[in-house]
């Protein structure tokens, strides 16, 4: 599994919500699973940039969040 980098997921899920295109186009602008994009985005508006530091090793809950 690929890991990324947290500023990395911060810009593709910052060209989504800013209506750069939708997970689709942005999956082959950035070379990145449209999955991702869509996880990355939920979890990005349910609980803000601390998620994006921690998906997906150690993902357990934001109990965990330093």
């Amino acid at each position: 599994m690929r890991k990324y980098q947290t500023d990395f997921k911060l810009k593709v899920v910052k060209s989504f919500l800013d209506g750069d295109g939708g997970a689709k186009l942005l999956a082959r602008q950035w070379s990145v699973p449209e999955e991702k994009i869509r996880t990355w985005v939920s979890h990005y508006r349910l609980h803000g940039i601390k998620v994006l530091h921690l998906w997906p090793p150690g993902f357990h809950s934001l109990a965990t969040c330093p």
